[in-house]
């Protein structure tokens, strides 16, 4: 975690008993060039997602397989959870707002039926213990006056999956859910405990030329 960073995140201590074990570690580059821009002129920072599925403490037998919701690894930037941009400033570390426009188109999309088993809309992953999977994350709401020189850090504070459940895709071939843009809409997630994913480690990068 980037010294002298007061951020609230979720420790796993968090993590629920008889749950699955899930961890998350990121990467990326210790620089980023303000030349490195999409076509609509804003700043593109690649950030590599890997998430683990680990065995839980004490556990030896336990080899079944998940299926899980991945929408908060893709999400927006958040305020409480999920993953934050922070700029130093004064000295500080301060955290970036979010475009309000971004955070708007997102809350008015409409929810619609995801089938888990054919990963629809690429929004699942399955895993068995021991395994992972990685997928890249580009940052790209940075603040408006950047320059060369700027610092930021970048991490996952934590957060809590939306939907997961015992068994591989084949299990779920015929499990349908409704989803919005970003995030999976289940109520109590079968009675099933709630898989609390920490904080990640936390990137530092500095804008150059």
């Amino acid at each position: 975690m980037a010294s002298g960073v007061a951020i609230l995140k979720i420790a796993p201590s968090s993590r629920m008993s008889n749950a699955p074990v899930l961890s998350i570690y990121i990467a990326g580059p210790a620089t980023l060039s303000v030349k490195d821009r999409s076509l609509t002129a804003r700043l593109h920072y690649p950030v590599t997602i890997t998430i683990s599925y680990d065995a839980a403490p004490g556990s030896t037998d336990d080899k079944r397989p998940i299926t899980f919701d991945t929408s908060m690894f893709k999400a927006l930037d958040r305020h409480y959870d999920g993953f934050r941009l922070y700029v130093k400033q004064s000295d500080e570390w301060r955290p970036h707002e979010v475009n309000s426009l971004l955070l708007h188109g997102l809350y008015r999309s409409s929810p619609s039926p995801v089938n888990v088993g054919k990963n629809d809309k690429n929004k699942f992953e399955s895993l068995v213990p021991g395994e992972s999977c990685s997928f890249t994350r580009k940052v790209s709401d940075f603040p408006k006056n950047f320059a060369p020189g700027d610092r930021f850090c970048y991490g996952f504070k934590g957060a809590t999956l939306d939907w997961w459940d015992w068994g591989n895709f084949h299990d779920h071939e015929n499990t349908v859910l409704l989803a919005g843009e970003n995030k999976v809409l289940v109520l109590n997630n079968g009675g099933r405990p709630m898989v609390v994913v920490p904080a990640s480690n936390w990137l530092e990068f500095t804008l150059t030329e």
